[in-house]
């Protein structure tokens, strides 16, 4: 997301944009509804019970993606409804 939103900076091409949407929108799709958490796949298993396919550090930057490609939206005046 972090660099397709740094690409439509760098070139202001629109396309750049939407990509960094469309992962934001598949983020919130993988997402766990109960607990919030987004899987990291290439992590079969985790020490904690039930923590399957997680990894805090690629968690805390997607969220952190997330909230800087918001912040940017907003900054823009792009909000939708």
């Amino acid at each position: 997301m972090t660099a397709f939103v740094n690409m439509y900076k760098l070139k202001g091409e629109r396309l750049y944009l939407e990509k960094a949407m469309t992962l934001a929108d598949m983020v919130t799709r993988v997402q766990n509804p109960e607990t919030g958490m987004i899987p990291t796949f290439w992590m079969g298993n985790n020490c904690a019970y039930g923590y399957e396919n997680f990894w805090i550090n690629c968690l805390l930057h997607t969220a952190n993606g997330m909230m800087s490609l918001a912040d940017f939206i907003k900054e823009q005046g792009m909000e939708q409804d």
